[in-house]
């Protein structure tokens, strides 16, 4: 009886995730597990240096090395690239989590004061109500960007729908407004960036 416990225990602890359940969120407890899946999540699930497992990817770090012009915003922008690249890829406990330190990575950027969080985009001619994670407008009372947050791709929906769906409800209370600068923004077409940020990833898309 104790060799099946211990041979069960034993099919038991070799048994791997399927691709859909790693990818939904049990990847933290596998990567702890195991080390043989090196694809930076979490950061430190790293292997060789890139640049010694084909040319091609030599001849790209060597090009990527050339020096920028520096100015304060290029600093800035590589700054925060740098902080994306080294934290993002971490677990984390929930969407605010990553909210929070998504914000702290772009920083140099975007100072966290800039975002208002959990806008309410509420029409009552819709007889709905919604909420968009992140909300930026400068010097404007009309936003430039609108975020959705997710802790990982597919984390409770889908983050490019929502956010699609949260700029449809943003332009009809532009609509509704009467000032100068909301009419002044649906009369250019109210372009807007529509930003998706999950996992390691953060998607970008124009609108119009």
């Amino acid at each position: 009886m104790a060799k099946e416990r211990l041979k069960l225990k034993n099919i038991v602890e070799s048994t791997r995730l399927t691709p859909s359940q790693f990818g939904s969120g049990a990847w933290p407890d596998e990567q702890a597990k195991h080390s043989d899946i090196l694809c930076l999540r979490p950061p430190e699930r790293t292997g060789v240096p890139l640049s010694t497992l084909h040319d091609a990817f030599h001849r790209f770090r060597c090009v990527v090395k050339i020096p920028f012009q520096q100015s304060p915003q290029t600093i800035a922008a590589a700054r925060a690239a740098d902080r994306l690249v080294r934290l993002m890829g971490s677990s984390f406990e929930d969407e605010m989590d990553r909210t929070k330190v998504f914000n702290q990575c772009i920083e140099p950027v975007f100072a966290s004061k800039q975002w208002q969080l959990q806008v309410s985009v509420d029409r009552e001619a819709e007889r709905c109500s919604g909420s968009i994670d992140a909300f930026h407008a400068g010097n404007s009372t009309v936003a430039t960007i609108l975020r959705q947050d997710k802790m990982e791709l597919g984390h409770d929906g889908d983050p490019y729908m929502q956010v699609s769906r949260g700029y449809h409800m943003y332009v009809k209370t532009l609509e509704d407004r009467k000032d100068y600068e909301a009419r002044a923004a649906l009369a250019r077409g109210a372009p807007m960036f529509l930003l998706c940020v999950h996992g390691t990833n953060a998607t970008l898309f124009v609108i119009p």
